[in-house]
């Protein structure tokens, strides 16, 4: 009776190691596979500027449609000062006009979220929820924090007017002490935002790939998310 049991023993647990593999198969950013609907930029996506000579600025926005619907699912917004550095006197920055960077996500889709901590003096903390920055053959699904942009706009927390950042520049004094976030210091760097969306009961997860030449230009070059 034994040597009947122990090889069906050794194939049960052979049977729930595979299926545990199976079960636990990650999602890299910026591998594709059968499985993923994947699209290529040619050439790479760029945002179109328009120029207001008198503010100084300059502002775009576009489009991608991830799932290929006939819907568009995340809008990308850029507002940059022309003469923007680090050492901008920011007394000439209002509510609604500073510089970011930002997408607006819609139809269910989320992306991956960091939360940033700096001081604001006296001992004191101030935290602000951005886009993540996804080095390449991150674990998509090992991610736990995740936004989408039914967020309120307090205190310019990382998000304004449905827009999550990337980076953002806001007119609040305390930011002078802090980050303008991941995205900002990035140069001629290529990272991946971390995408998904629920469909029924289970997530669908993927990426957008985005080549970082500067603080004020980038490129969108493909994305990719699981069928």
């Amino acid at each position: 009776m034994r040597k009947i049991v122990v090889p069906i023993l050794i194939f049960l647990l052979t049977l729930n190691s595979c299926k545990k593999d199976n079960e636990e198969t990650p999602v890299l950013a910026g591998d594709t596979n059968m499985e993923m609907l994947h699209y290529e930029f040619n050439p790479a996506l760029q945002i179109q500027f328009q120029t207001d000579s008198i503010k100084k600025i300059k502002f775009g926005i576009d489009s991608i449609d991830i799932d290929q619907d006939n819907s568009f699912d995340i809008l990308i917004n850029q507002r940059i000062y022309i003469d923007w550095t680090d050492n901008f006197n920011r007394n000439y920055l209002d509510r609604d006009n500073f510089p970011f960077i930002g997408l607006e996500l819609k139809n269910g889709f989320e992306v991956a979220n960091k939360i940033i901590e700096f001081p604001i003096g006296q001992g004191a903390f101030y935290s602000v929820s951005m886009v993540d920055t996804i080095p390449y053959q991150t674990k998509l699904n090992k991610i736990s924090d995740w936004r989408n942009s039914e967020m309120p706009s307090v205190a310019y927390g990382g998000y304004y007017n449905n827009s999550i950042w990337l980076w953002g520049a806001p007119p609040a004094s305390y930011w002078l002490l802090g980050s303008y976030g991941t995205w900002y210091r990035l140069n001629d760097k290529e990272m991946f935002i971390g995408i998904r969306k629920k469909y029924n009961t289970e997530y669908k997860l993927g990426w957008i790939k985005v080549k970082v030449y500067n603080y004020d230009k980038f490129e969108i070059l493909s994305y990719a998310i699981e069928k």
